[in-house]
């Protein structure tokens, strides 16, 4: 119902009320209204910093361009690539009609990692994990191959997705930058249709498409799960000026933040809820500033120093129940407001100022910003430690027989023995990974060539009963007629002797299961 059916429900202080169960009884939406009233004329002042929500994250670039489109099916020369290139071209789907809402996709595969040379890195699969949270669109020209609703989607294995978010796209053909909420880096990205304005004879048509790691300032972003933490806030710098009740407390130093164990101030402070939600269009929340008129003190030349209070908690006060047991006071617990750098929009920027030449620019804005922790430390770790053991795709392998006398002597000249250099063994520093060395081109597969050239490279896989059997990298020696073993992929072996450090490393939450690893 609208404020002008319940007129007693509208009234200065709070306009046009919210809508919770106590708007729906008249005596206790008067009672409502005198508890503000009374708290309006006598209570304290304060001025209440609304929390905005965690920094806009990362910047609007475009991710896409090394990886590969991916669709549910294209419809002739209207293929998934134009959606994700300038070319002025369109992509349409294959399905039609309500076919589009059951079969039809449009996305990107971020592909592997691979070197400069366009080799993979590591010769098994690694993949590029991107973490999107902002996608821009276009869609056709006309309102029937349009859809205006759809489903955001990740994954690992292009196998099994994840839905991540529902996305609501206005009906015209125009850009439209997207956000939505945080999960985690994912290998592959796709759109789904969930509404689909055309009939049973209309394709889906999207222009264009690019995805982006951006997030959008929000009250509901929360950057560390597992300790609830928001390091990089966005607060008002304008306070909102509201009434409110708290008890005195003597002057005490607050010197908890130098490690000493004394106690802190802690204010319990009552407000009304509905003003609150009035003034600033939500309830109260964790994180919030809220500065103190009251309480302001001097420093020795004479400057005010200003009470800011952090909410720690927020609850129903047990003094604002009506007769009828409807809540209208909130009860809020304050303690002194840190000068942080979840603060320093209200106290400064304590960063370090950055020269016009950059060279003290410190990039503070990556920070882990998953709602879903376990996924996000998984994808995390395979992006940091794509494959275990030591990489050596960078380091050069330069034989003995390409130094020179001339260039051992210049090295001596400076102190270096290169010759201690160069008799070392590779495999005794590194952990053999069965690649070639500097980036050289090799084939792989279960079956080695059959008309290979002297020094090709081969590495030798193993499939079926064999699965488990390392890779070995072979090398055709034209001298022998035959493939010439070089080493094996020693990367993912471990010590057999030691069972219950495999078993971790194995167990899908890193705890051993079994009685016999205890």
């Amino acid at each position: 119902m609208t404020c002008e059916t319940k007129p007693f429900c509208a009234d200065a202080v709070r306009g046009c009320p919210s809508p919770w169960d106590i708007n729906q009884d008249k005596v206790n939406c008067l009672a409502d209204s005198l508890v503000a009233e009374a708290l309006n004329i006598a209570g304290a002042p304060i001025n209440f910093y609304k929390l905005l929500g965690i920094h806009e994250q990362g910047k609007l670039i475009d991710l896409v361009g090394q990886g590969l489109s991916i669709s549910g099916g294209d419809s002739s020369i209207y293929v998934s690539q134009n959606a994700f290139f300038s070319n002025n071209k369109e992509w349409r789907s294959l399905q039609k009609g309500t076919n589009v809402i059951s079969n039809a996709y449009i996305g990107y595969d971020f592909g592997p990692v691979k070197l400069d040379n366009d080799r993979l890195r590591y010769g098994v699969e690694t993949a590029i994990r991107h973490h999107i949270t902002t996608i821009v669109i276009k869609q056709g020209s006309q309102s029937k191959n349009r859809c205006t609703s759809l489903r955001v989607e990740r994954s690992d294995d292009g196998v099994k997705w994840y839905g991540v978010a529902i996305i609501t796209l206005p009906d015209d053909n125009k850009s439209h930058q997207l956000s939505f909420k945080q999960s985690a880096a994912a290998r592959y990205w796709r759109l789904r249709p969930v509404l689909f304005n055309g009939s049973s004879s209309d394709y889906w048509a999207v222009v264009s498409i690019q995805m982006m790691d951006y997030e959008a300032t929000t009250v509901g972003n929360i950057q560390d799960l597992i300790l609830l933490e928001n390091r990089t806030r966005d607060y008002a710098d304008t306070p909102i000026k509201m009434k409110s009740h708290y008890d005195l407390l003597d002057v005490q130093t607050e010197m908890s933040k130098f490690g000493l164990n004394l106690p802190s101030q802690i204010f319990f402070m009552t407000v009304h809820f509905g003003t609150c939600v009035t003034l600033l269009g939500r309830p109260v929340v964790m994180g919030d500033i809220i500065e103190m008129p009251s309480e302001v003190q001097y420093d020795r030349n004479m400057q005010p120093v200003k009470k800011l209070m952090e909410v720690t908690d927020v609850g129903w006060s047990t003094e604002g129940y009506t007769p009828g047991w409807k809540p209208t006071m909130l009860r809020l617990i304050l303690q002194p407001a840190m000068s942080s750098e979840e603060t320093q929009d209200l106290f400064g920027d304590l960063t370090r100022t950055i020269s016009p030449s950059g060279l003290l620019e410190i990039d503070d804005s990556k920070y882990q910003s998953f709602l879903d922790s376990n996924d996000a430390i998984g994808a995390d770790a395979k992006t940091q430690v794509p494959e275990r053991g030591e990489d050596i795709a960078n380091i050069a392998n330069i034989p003995n027989a390409q130094v020179t006398q001339q260039q051992i002597d210049n090295a001596a000249n400076t102190g270096i023995n290169i010759k201690e250099k160069l008799n070392i063994n590779p495999k005794s520093i590194y952990v053999e990974d069965a690649m070639p060395p500097n980036g050289e081109p090799y084939t792989e597969g279960p079956q080695s060539p059959t008309n290979p050239k002297n020094g090709d490279w081969h590495r030798l896989t193993y499939v079926g009963t064999a699965a488990g059997v390392p890779t070995r990298l072979e090398r055709w020696s034209s001298v022998k007629n035959r493939w010439m073993w070089v080493e094996t992929d020693k990367r993912a072996q471990f010590d057999g002797t030691k069972p219950t450090i495999e078993k971790i490393l194995k167990d899908k939450d890193g705890v051993p299961t079994s009685k016999v690893d205890k």
